[in-house]
């Protein structure tokens, strides 16, 4: 089967083409191939045109593939820890946190697993080794959790503390 090429349309309108492979990361592009063809432009609403130049540099690294998912639990604050390609490394390292956030919704939205695993093990490591208070001061949390609301969030937040003491999440 030969690679032919797809055009996604940016939350700005701009057209940026890419291999058909594309789908072999994204289940959004690949069910709108398999409902519209190849032959449709795919808008992506929610992607800026700076976020999928970044989305496309990564699938091309990895050949359109998967990428090998990080360690869990994660092993220390260095990302480059949890993860097999020292490529993914420094792709993920260069962005600041709100570029980081604007990439993991995009990846959300595109339903990217490779690379929102890759996303949500940086911010667990940005996490790791820092108690709520670190954590509070860090974020600009001013709100008091009342017990119940920090039961919750741990609760719901489990898998970013294992292998963790729940109440300080230094412990390694």
């Amino acid at each position: 089967m030969s690679d032919q090429q797809i055009t996604l349309v940016t939350k700005e309108g701009i057209k940026v083409n890419t291999r058909e492979s594309f789908r072999n990361l994204s289940h959004l592009i690949n069910n709108v191939l398999e409902d519209s063809g190849v032959g449709e432009e795919i808008p992506i609403e929610h992607v800026s045109n700076n976020v999928l130049h970044s989305i496309l540099q990564f699938a091309e690294h990895h050949n359109f593939q998967p990428a090998a998912p990080p360690k869990k639990p994660i092993p220390s604050n260095d990302i480059a820890q949890a993860l097999e390609d020292p490529w993914d490394a420094e792709f993920i390292k260069r962005f600041n946190r709100d570029e980081l956030i604007e990439l993991l919704l995009a990846v959300n939205y595109l339903d990217m697993r490779s690379l929102l695993d890759i996303c949500f093990a940086t911010i667990a490591s940005m996490f790791k080794g820092k108690n709520i208070e670190e954590l509070k001061s860090e974020y600009g949390i001013t709100e008091e959790f009342t017990p119940e609301m920090e039961e919750q969030l741990k609760r719901e937040n489990e898998w970013a503390l294992e292998g963790s003491d729940r109440n300080d999440l230094r412990a390694s």
